[in-house]
């Protein structure tokens, strides 16, 4: 309704207020990754498809941080295969991903293959292990993902 406030969690109705019953919205998963990604220095990386893809870099001391936002419609695409060529030889990684059904999507959203639960945790968002050989990396990102990536130097 016109006036009322947004916030990331809230009860779907009366009922589900007074139990704490709580519905997580697509911005709380997006401020947790933010969460997850943390702090650092943005540097330079090239980003190939500007139109359905944003790439950010982060150095954070010795670690290098990778965002890759993918903004394919899953009704067009499911998935799309991404190079990126790395600035210097990293270590064996980890990937974490937050993924939905739709760019739009009000549920069904996951971090790390997770939901919120009705009482607004949400269990330890579960990272791939990234395996790096040379300077360059092939990933396979799902359509409607964002997708972190965390590299030591070597």
């Amino acid at each position: 309704p016109p006036g009322a406030a947004y916030t990331p969690s809230c009860a779907a109705t009366a009922e589900d207020q007074a139990a704490g019953k709580l519905t997580a919205q697509p911005e709380l998963y997006a401020l947790r990754m933010l969460r997850e990604i943390g702090t650092g220095q943005f540097i330079a990386i090239d980003n190939g498809d500007p139109q359905t893809l944003r790439v950010y870099a982060l150095r954070d001391g010795k670690r290098l941080k990778v965002v890759l936002d993918n903004f394919q419609d899953p009704s067009i695409a499911r998935e799309r295969q991404v190079t990126l060529k790395l600035d210097g030889r990293y270590g064996d990684g980890e990937l974490l991903q937050l993924t939905g059904p739709a760019l739009d999507a009000q549920s069904g959203i996951a971090l790390g293959g997770s939901g919120f639960a009705a009482d607004g945790t949400l269990p330890a968002p579960k990272r791939a292990p990234l395996k790096v050989r040379g300077r360059a990396l092939t990933l396979t990102l799902p359509a409607a993902s964002a997708t972190l990536l965390v590299l030591p130097a070597r």
